[in-house]
């Protein structure tokens, strides 16, 4: 009979995610032990026992310092099974005698011992680590056709010993890890499994297929109900799925850009109106339906640059990110993004609570890692703003600029600089780089540092956006305002084209202001699928 436990233990210790989460220590030698790994942050724990009803003495679970330790303590010694939901991105360590061991999920960091207990492993094996122990082959060994696996005999001391582990070079990077040490296990069974969409680490190179979906079918835009003569709001985005693919269910399509508009000074110019707004669409002037701006909802996504060249400005990076924080209104949302060890990781997604998310931010630790910066951009679009085509969105990158295919050493991001700048065009999002340097006229023409800039630089541009220096904070002082007045200025403007026939071609867009002096900023263009 089975008797479910469910725990709720404190915020600190079983926070979910790639940087901040609950390490679990479980031993168990009455009976078997199977986790699954939740992306919904889930912590349970659930008992059972093949001769008698489980009791909940039969397993005690205490919060340690940094986590949670689970032992089996059957007061008649009667077998106990413990089956786990631990949240995304916690270590977990396992001892158990001869109990099943089993893993279902993305694992951050999965240790296990066994004397002679079945192994059973269910993990996205392509961004995931493996290998496990014995002092002899198993006699019953299942594994995936993909030839992802080696095995081998080795020797450890004076020790023989039977090694499967997984093939990927030294220098390939990984999220997950499954270490096992077993003496005599008879079964081991590996199994694979998609990495799943929604988890809040995503590998790097994970960006080729959002930039190859992105560059192929351009922002998405909006069809009004079939054969309807009401106008449909502004904001809607409704779309089906169909063997996927992306399905608008109506004739009537709108596009939305965002604008950001600034006079002869570069100082932002707020208070426009529709009547203030020319869009000209493949040179034809095009009816404008709105304009909105001011007190509308703002989502900001700051991406954190945590790689190895801008560890000496982890501090700097924090305090930057606070003052952003203090920008946005109580009805506006913000998320934190990192890119550490070359992966994308969510700190947290977009939110109003930004006491929470302060936290979080002051918490981060001290990573590092190569620098897919190119990718990590893409991955930080697509994880939240991209599914909000008619919001105010921006994306905020605190970086050094320098992507691993400037130094031409480590895992180049998958996409390339001319990638990142058709795609920076292509996103509903405009992106600010915040540049972890001087300005650039205090750069030398031809470092790496210059190149590094003049790219964020070109980027930036590509989607409206531009970039800031701030080699220290009282430099970041002179422009904080100015950034701050910018994002408040940004312009969510919407039309419906006159041209509704649309077949794929790209059409440039260009926007102008009534106003002398004024100057306005967006992408050049959409795909018109």
């Amino acid at each position: 009979m089975r008797l479910s436990i469910v725990l709720a233990l404190s915020c600190l210790a079983l926070s979910a995610g790639p940087l901040h989460a609950a390490e679990f220590q479980v031993e168990n030698s009455y009976g078997a032990v199977s986790v699954r790994v939740s992306l919904e942050g889930q912590f349970q724990v659930q008992m059972n026992s093949s001769r008698r009803r489980a009791r909940q003495q039969d397993v005690k679970v205490t919060q340690v310092e940094d986590g949670v330790r689970i032992v089996a303590e059957p007061f008649d010694s009667s077998p106990v099974d413990i089956n786990l939901t631990i949240p995304f991105g916690s270590p977990i360590d396992i001892r158990t005698k001869d109990g099943k061991i089993s893993l279902d999920g993305y694992p951050a960091r999965f240790t296990a011992q066994t004397v002679s207990g079945e192994i059973l492993l269910k993990a996205p094996w392509e961004a995931t680590r493996l290998r496990f122990i014995s002092r002899r082959e198993p006699k019953d060994v299942s594994l995936p056709a993909s030839p992802r696996f080696k095995a081998r005999n080795d020797r450890e001391l004076d020790e023989k010993r039977w090694v499967l582990e997984d093939r990927f070079k030294d220098e390939y990077v990984t999220y997950g890890a499954v270490r096992i040490r077993s003496q005599n296990t008879e079964r081991l069974t590996i199994e694979t499994m998609p990495l799943p969409a929604g988890a809040p680490v995503k590998m790097h190179w994970q960006a080729l297929s959002v930039y190859n979906e992105l560059t192929k079918a351009g922002p998405k835009t909006w069809r009004a109900p079939a054969q309807s003569n009401v106008q449909p709001p502004a904001e809607a985005t409704a779309a089906v799925a169909l063997e996927g693919q992306t399905v608008f269910s109506s004739d009537v399509r709108l596009v939305n850009l965002q604008v950001a508009v600034y006079d002869r000074q570069g100082a932002p110019i707020v208070g426009l109106g529709p009547q203030d707004f020319q869009v000209r669409e493949n040179g034809v002037l095009q009816e404008i339906s709105t304009v909105e701006a001011g007190d509308t909802p703002f989502n900001l996504a700051l991406l954190f640059d945590l790689s190895s060249s801008t560890q000496r400005n982890r501090n700097q990076m924090k305090q930057i990110a606070a003052r952003f924080l203090s920008v946005a209104q109580p009805y506006d949302k913000t998320a934190a993004y990192v890119l550490a060890n070359n992966w994308f990781g969510v700190l947290s997604r977009l939110t109003s609570d930004r006491d929470s998310l302060a936290m979080r931010i002051g918490d981060l630790p001290d990573l590092s890692g190569g620098s897919p910066l190119y990718d990590a951009i893409v991955l930080a679009y697509d994880e939240e703003l991209a599914k909000l085509p008619n919001e105010r969105n921006a994306l905020v990158v605190i970086s050094d600029g320098i992507d691993n295919r400037l130094y031409g050493v480590g895992q180049p991001s998958a996409v390339s600089f001319t990638d990142i700048k058709r795609a920076a065009a292509k996103m509903n999002a405009l992106l600010y780089p915040v540049f972890l340097g001087p300005s650039e006229e205090n750069l030398s023409k031809g470092s790496r540092p210059y190149e590094a800039y003049m790219r964020f630089k070109e980027t930036a541009a590509e989607s409206g956006g531009r970039v800031f220096s701030a080699a220290s904070l009282k430099e970041f002082d002179a422009v904080y305002d100015q950034i701050a007045r910018e994002l408040r200025a940004v312009y969510s403007v919407s039309y419906y084209p006159n041209n509704q026939d649309f077949a794929g071609e790209f059409r440039q867009v260009d926007v102008t202001v009534s106003r002398e002096g004024a100057t306005a900023r967006t992408r050049p263009g959409y795909t018109a699928w």
